[in-house]
């Protein structure tokens, strides 16, 4: 925590944002792009992208993620939204490792066509990480305070090639009153993606458990050496508020 503090007190801290139109995909600095004035939970670099996002299938979600964020005010300034997001941002980088492997694991179960998301919790001052089938109705529930913004996002993820990757950050997860985000991570190319799609074919059957996977021989070598090329996904600051539940 006192990294991600002093990332976001530093003055040479740059946030990044990307398009969401998943047939452009630019990342750059945040400053480079202008969010939806209707829901603003989206981003562009230009007018033709958010004309084109808006055809895809943005018209028919903008105005119930505008309605949720409406109804579901929370008291945490924008400062504090800031924070949370680089704390995210660190938490991601320090993990990534056993984030991999969770995500690698998950593919090796149920195949790389279902929709899925991976959930990283900070509660309490621990981190823990797990992935979701998003077909699971009763995982799904986890996710679900957060809103229609979750298909929205989601529905983008699927259309990025592996490009873009539906993360959910969990502060608080107390059942009368979770609070979280959401965070599509991003990458230049769908390498990293197709190496983890690559690596659960070589899984062995059999292998159910993190403690199986880790003995498969040299599968963390490769795991390491996708990490170390592969463009990695990166986290980048969102307009998407924080949600507080109900």
């Amino acid at each position: 925590m006192m990294t991600a503090l002093r990332i976001h007190e530093s003055a040479d801290r740059i946030p990044t944002g990307a398009c969401d139109n998943v047939e452009c995909a630019r990342i750059s600095f945040k400053t480079e792009f202008r969010c939806c004035s209707g829901c603003e939970s989206v981003n562009y670099c230009s007018v033709d992208c958010q004309r084109l996002d808006w055809r895809r299938g943005h018209r028919n979600t903008c105005r119930a993620i505008r309605l949720h964020s409406l109804q579901n005010p929370g008291p945490l300034t924008c400062r504090d939204r800031s924070f949370l997001r680089t704390l995210m941002d660190c938490a991601y980088t320090a993990n990534l490792m056993a984030i991999l492997l969770t995500e690698l694991l998950l593919l090796h179960q149920n195949g790389p066509d279902n929709q899925w998301m991976t959930i990283m919790r900070f509660v309490e001052g621990k981190f823990s990480v797990e992935c979701i089938v998003m077909q699971d109705f009763t995982t799904r529930r986890q996710i679900e305070f957060l809103g229609p913004v979750v298909e929205d996002q989601l529905s983008r993820a699927t259309a990025s090639g592996g490009r873009n990757h539906l993360h959910a950050f969990i502060f608080s997860d107390a059942p009368d009153r979770p609070v979280g985000c959401l965070s599509p991570l991003r990458a230049h190319d769908g390498a990293l993606h197709a190496g983890l799609v690559d690596l659960a074919r070589q899984v062995p059957p059999g292998v159910n458990s993190m403690e199986d996977l880790e003995k498969v021989p040299g599968m963390l070598e490769k795991v390491q050496a996708l990490k170390e090329g592969a463009s990695i996904w990166l986290t980048v600051v969102l307009t998407v508020e924080i949600v507080e539940g109900k």
